[in-house]
C-alpha cells in the first residue's frame, strides 16, 4: 500500500450513537488475529500488508501477540520506535448499494504523542483508489477501547472493494517506546441511506428554495418509509412529513460473483443483499432566509434504522460591501470547491478581501497566471480584491524544502482528531505536510525565486499584496537572522515587480513597530495569537498598536465546534468581528473557512452554522463608518454604523429581555442568521427582544442617529441638594441637510422637576443649538445613575419624533450605599446596609429603613473613616415582605450628602 493516493469523492457519514449495535447489521468480515488468521505461523496475518517508505521504518516491529487481557486472546501489536506504522487488510468485496461500519478494539500502552485510528479505503474494479475515511484518533486508551468508524458510503457507482487500515502516527513528537495493539475487528454491512440536495453546495439565494432527495439501498425488498424533518439552527423542528419511498431501477450486486476473489481467510461473506434502491423527494417548508438542517429517518419494522442530516443556507442575495474590512483566506485553494462554485460562494459571503494561493513551476506559470487573472477579474467585477498567498509550493519543489526534516514534522492534514465524527479524507491534502514560511523562504532564494519570478512579473499589477505562508504562520520572524532574511526576500520580490507589498504572519505577543520612517521589509502583518484573543483583548491590542505604519490584518477563527456550544461560538465570532471593525483593523480574515473544527463551512464545501453569522455581520457593518453608541432605555449594548445614508443599529444585551428604540421612523430588524427579527411599534417607539446574540436594526435616519449621538450636556452629575434647582446646559448641532424647527420636551424620572419643561428650536443646516434648563430633585431620589430623556418633535420632511437619553449620576460618588437582603431561619428579613466612605475624612450618617406596613428602623454610622461600615436590620414576618419595595434613607450629620436606595426584598 506504499505510495497510496486518494481521489476525492463525496461521502456520507451517518449520525449514530457510537456504541449502538445495529439490529440490521450483517457481518461481512471478522478478524481477531487468532490462529485461523495465521495459517503459516509466521506471526503475520494472512493476506495483510504493511506500508513501507519514508517515515515508516522497517525496524518497527509488528506481529501477532497473545493478549494479556481484553476481548480476545490475540492481537496485532505494533512496538513503537519513533516512526509511523500502517497495516492493511486484503481487499474485501463490497456491495455498492450498502453502507459499512467498521469496529475494533484498541489498546495503547506507554504512549504520549503517537495517535492511533482505523480507516476504510474504497477502490474500483481495477483497484484504483476512490475515497477514504478515518475514525477518531486516540493518544491513550486506559485499557482496551472500542473504536468505531461509520456508517460510511462511497457514493461512486464504481466502488467495488474496501480495505481496512490500522494506523499509528507520531503527533507533535514521536514516541520512542510503548505499544499499540488492535483486535476484534468487525466490518458490518448496513442499509445505505443517502440524503442529497438539488444544489451541490446546499446554498440557496432567494427566491431559489431547496428540494432534497433521500435514497435507500441494501434493504430486504420491502418498500420503506422515510420521515423528513426541517430543523432550525438550534434544532427546533419547523416541519415534518413521512413519505413512502419509490422503487428505483437497480443493478445486480457484485458480491456474489466476487466472493472468492483474494480469499481473505478471516472473512465471512453474507448472502447477496437486495439490489433494489428506493428514493423519495421532499421540499422543506422554508419560508425565508436562515440556516436549516434536513433530517431523514429510515423506518424499519419497529424502529428507525438509519438517519442522515444535511445542512442548508438560504439568504437574500446582496452585493459585497464596498471597501469592507472582512475577508477569507483559502490556504488550500480550489479544495474542496473548484474555481467556478468557489467564486459564486465568496461573492455572496459578505467579504471584500480574498487570499488565495498562487504558485507554479516555471513550466506552468502561464496557466497559473491565467487562473490568477481570471479570479482577480471576477472579484473586481464585484468590487472585491485578491491577495496572493505563497504557502503551497508546487509538488516538484516540495521535496527540496522537505530535505532534512522529519516526515511528520509538519501538520498532517488527513487524519481526523475529532472524536465525535468520522471524517472523510481530503484527497488533495492527504499525506501532504504543511511547510512553514521559514522552511520555504528561509533558505537560498535560488530554491524558490525562479518558479515565482515569471508569475509575479506579470500578475503583480493586478495583485499587489502577497502573503508569505498561512495567516497564523509567524515562523519567518523567529529565524535568528529574520531582519536580514526578510530584506533579502523583499529585494527578490521587488526585482520581479517593484509594486509588490509583502505580508507576513505576526504573533500579537510581539510588539508592532511604531516608527513611521523605519525601513520595514514588509507592509502588512497577519495578526494572530495562541490561544486566540478574546474580543476585549483584541480591542485592547488594536488600540495599543494604532501608531504602527503596517497594515494590520486580524485573524478571526471561530471557536472549535467540539469544545464550545453553537450559541457561544456565534456570540464570540460576532464580538471579535465587531472589535476588529470598531478598533481600526485594516482587515479581518477567517483563516480557513473550510476547517473541520474552526471553520464557517464544512470540509465538503457545504455551509456550516456560522457561515450566515459571518456573512450577516460582514454585510451589515463592513465598509461603514462607526458613529458611536446610543444610550437606550433598557441599557442594551449597541453600536451605530452608517454609509451613504444607510444606518445599521446593532443591539445586544448580556441579559435577555426587551428593549425600546425611541424613534418614530419605520424600523425593521434581522438576526445573526439573516432572519427577520420580531419588532413591534408602540407609543414609545419600537420594542424588540434582545439577548447575547445581536439584532441588526434598519430604517433609522442618519440625521437622527447623528443628532442623537451628538447631543451634549454640560454636566453628568447632580448633587443631592434636595428641593433646590440645579442648572443644565444642552448643545446639539443640526445634522439634517436642511433647516429644522420644532420643540424639545424634557422627560424626567418620576418626582423630578424641570424648568422650563419644553424648549423651542429653529436651526439652519449645521447650526449648533444651545439651551439651558434647571432640574430639581425630590426628597426620595435614589443615589446612582438615572437617565435624563429629551423628546424631540421636529418639523422635517418627513416630520420625525425621537428621544435622546443621557445618563446622569445623583450624588457625589465619594460616599456610597450598598444593600443586600436575605431570609433567615426565624423568618426574619435581614437587610444588610454597607456604607462606603471613599473620602480622606470622617463622615457620620443618620440612617432609616422604611418597609411597607412596618415601623421605621433606624441606625447611626458615626465617625466613619475611609472604608466601609455594615449594619443589619431584622424585620419580623420577613416572608410577607418578599417582592415588595423597601427604602433606605441616609442623611449626613452636619453635611450636604443625602443617600437613598429603593430595592426589592429577596430571599
Amino acid at each position: 500500500m506504499a505510495g497510496f493516493s486518494v481521489y476525492w469523492l463525496a461521502a456520507v457519514v451517518g449520525l449514530v450513537a457510537p456504541e449502538a449495535r445495529r439490529p440490521d447489521a450483517v457481518a461481512v468480515f471478522r478478524c481477531n488475529f487468532d490462529q485461523a488468521s495465521d495459517s503459516d505461523f509466521d506471526g503475520w496475518p494472512d493476506g495483510w500488508s504493511r506500508q513501507r517508505g519514508p517515515g515508516y521504518p522497517a525496524y518497527q516491529k509488528i506481529q501477532i501477540q497473545s493478549a494479556a487481557s481484553g476481548p480476545g486472546r490475540s492481537c496485532l501489536q505494533i512496538e513503537l520506535a519513533g516512526g509511523a506504522a500502517a497495516v492493511f487488510s486484503p481487499p474485501l468485496p463490497i456491495d455498492r448499494f450498502s453502507s459499512y461500519v467498521l469496529e475494533g478494539r484498541l489498546e495503547m500502552q506507554g504512549t504520549k504523542y503517537d495517535r492511533a485510528y482505523l480507516s476504510l479505503r474504497f477502490f474500483d474494479e481495477a483497484k484504483q483508489p476512490l475515497a477514504e475515511f478515518s475514525s477518531a484518533a486516540f493518544t491513550e486508551t486506559k485499557g482496551w477501547r472500542k473504536v468505531r468508524l461509520g456508517p460510511v458510503t462511497a457514493l461512486s457507482p464504481e466502488a467495488r472493494w474496501v480495505v481496512i487500515g490500522l494506523h499509528v502516527e507520531p503527533g507533535e513528537k514521536a514516541d520512542l517506546q510503548g505499544s499499540v495493539a488492535f483486535t476484534d475487528l468487525r466490518l458490518d454491512r448496513v442499509p445505505r441511506l443517502v440524503l442529497e440536495a438539488d444544489h451541490p453546495q446546499h446554498i440557496y439565494p432567494l427566491p431559489d428554495l431547496p428540494e432534497v432527495t433521500c435514497t435507500a439501498g441494501g434493504l430486504d425488498g420491502k418498500v420503506p418509509e422515510v420521515q423528513f424533518e426541517l430543523l432550525d439552527v438550534f434544532g427546533g423542528i419547523l416541519g415534518q412529513q413521512t413519505l413512502r419511498m419509490s422503487k428505483v431501477e437497480g443493478r445486480v450486486s457484485m458480491l456474489e460473483e466476487r466472493s472468492a476473489i483474494n480469499d481473505p481467510r478471516p472473512s465471512t461473506l453474507d448472502p447477496r443483499p437486495s439490489d433494489l434502491t428506493f428514493s423519495a423527494n421532499w421540499r422543506p417548508p422554508i419560508s425565508g432566509p436562515g440556516f436549516y438542517r434536513v433530517r431523514a429517518s429510515l423506518k424499519g419494522r419497529t424502529a428507525i434504522i438509519r438517519r442522515e442530516e444535511l445542512e442548508l443556507a438560504v439568504f437574500v442575495p446582496q452585493a459585497p460591501p464596498p471597501q469592507s474590512e472582512f475577508g477569507w483566506s483559502l490556504p488550500d485553494g480550489e479544495r474542496p470547491l473548484a474555481l467556478a462554485p468557489l467564486t459564486a460562494l465568496v461573492t455572496q459571503a459578505g467579504i471584500h478581501w480574498l487570499k488565495f494561493p498562487l504558485w507554479s513551476t516555471e513550466q506552468s506559470a502561464e496557466r497559473t497566471w491565467e487562473k490568477g487573472m481570471t479570479l482577480s477579474g471576477q472579484l473586481n467585477e464585484h468590487g472585491m480584491e485578491l491577495i496572493g498567498m505563497l504557502n503551497q509550493p508546487p509538488e516538484l519543489l516540495r521535496a527540496r524544502f522537505r530535505r532534512g526534516r522529519s516526515p511528520f514534522s509538519g501538520r498532517r492534514r488527513a487524519a481526523s482528531v475529532d472524536q465525535k465524527e468520522n471524517v472523510p479524507f481530503d484527497s488533495g491534502t492527504m499525506g501532504r505536510e504543511d511547510l512553514t514560511a521559514a522552511e520555504i523562504f528561509g533558505g537560498k532564494t535560488s530554491l524558490w525565486y525562479p518558479s515565482l519570478e515569471p508569475l509575479l512579473a506579470r500578475i503583480a499589477i493586478r495583485i499587489p499584496y502577497w502573503q508569505l505562508g498561512r495567516d497564523t504562520d509567524d515562523s519567518l520572524l523567529t529565524m535568528p537572522n529574520a531582519p536580514e532574511k526578510l530584506a533579502e526576500i523583499q529585494a527578490q520580490f521587488h526585482k520581479a515587480a517593484p509594486e509588490i507589498q509583502v505580508a507576513v504572519g505576526w504573533d500579537w505577543i510581539r510588539a508592532l513597530p511604531e516608527e513611521s520612517d523605519i525601513a520595514l521589509p514588509f507592509r502588512a502583518v497577519s495578526l494572530s495569537a495562541r490561544p486566540p484573543l478574546t474580543a476585549a483583548a483584541l480591542a485592547e491590542y488594536l488600540d495599543a498598536s494604532r501608531n504602527t505604519p503596517l497594515r494590520r490584518w486580524t485573524v478571526i477563527a471561530p471557536l472549535p465546534k467540539d469544545e464550545y456550544p453553537l450559541r457561544m461560538r456565534a456570540e464570540d465570532l460576532f464580538q471579535r468581528m465587531l472589535a476588529s471593525k470598531i478598533h481600526g483593523a485594516d482587515a479581518a480574515f477567517c483563516p480557513d473557512p473550510f476547517d473541520a473544527r474552526c471553520g464557517l463551512m464544512n470540509p465538503d464545501g457545504t455551509p456550516g452554522p456560522l457561515l450566515l453569522p459571518w456573512r450577516t455581520t460582514g454585510l451589515e457593518i463592513g465598509g461603514k463608518d462607526f458613529l458611536g453608541r446610543l444610550t437606550l432605555p433598557g441599557g442594551s449594548r449597541n453600536a451605530v454604523f452608517a454609509r451613504d445614508g444607510r444606518v445599521v443599529l446593532v443591539v445586544w444585551s448580556d441579559r435577555p429581555g426587551e428593549e425600546v428604540l425611541p424613534f418614530s421612523q419605520e424600523l425593521s430588524a434581522v438576526d445573526l442568521w439573516g432572519r427577520q427579527a420580531p419588532i413591534e411599534k408602540t407609543g414609545e417607539g419600537f420594542r424588540l427582544r434582545v439577548g447575547s446574540l445581536p439584532v441588526f436594526v434598519h430604517g433609522l435616519s442618519e440625521s437622527v442617529a447623528r443628532w442623537s449621538l451628538g447631543l451634549r450636556l454640560d454636566q453628568k452629575r447632580l448633587a443631592t441638594r434636595l428641593d433646590r434647582p440645579q442648572p443644565f446646559r444642552m448643545t446639539v448641532a443640526n445634522s439634517f441637510p436642511g433647516g429644522v424647527e420644532g420643540v424639545a420636551r424634557l422627560g424626567l424620572p418620576e418626582g423630578w422637576k424641570a424648568d422650563p419643561k419644553s424648549l423651542s428650536l429653529n436651526l439652519s443646516p449645521g447650526e449648533t443649538w444651545r439651551s439651558a434648563f434647571d432640574v430639581t430633585l425630590p426628597y426620595s431620589v435614589d443615589s446612582g445613575r438615572h437617565n435624563l430623556q429629551i423628546d424631540f418633535d421636529l418639523q422635517t420632511d418627513p416630520p420625525c419624533k425621537f428621544s435622546v437619553l443621557r445618563p446622569v449620576e445623583v450624588g457625589s460618588g465619594d460616599v456610597a450605599l450598598e444593600v443586600s437582603t436575605r431570609l433567615n431561619e426565624r423568618d426574619q428579613l435581614e437587610v444588610e446596609q454597607r456604607l462606603i466612605n471613599r473620602t480622606p475624612g470622617e463622615v457620620s450618617f443618620d440612617c432609616a429603613l422604611y418597609a411597607p406596613d412596618r415601623r421605621r428602623s433606624s441606625a447611626q454610622v458615626l465617625d466613619l473613616g475611609q472604608g466601609a461600615d455594615a449594619k443589619v436590620y431584622r424585620l419580623e414576618g420577613g416572608r410577607d415582605l418578599l417582592g415588595k419595595t423597601l427604602w433606605l434613607h441616609a442623611e449626613q450629620a452636619g453635611g450636604p450628602r443625602v443617600l437613598n436606595y429603593h430595592f426589592p426584598a429577596t430571599p
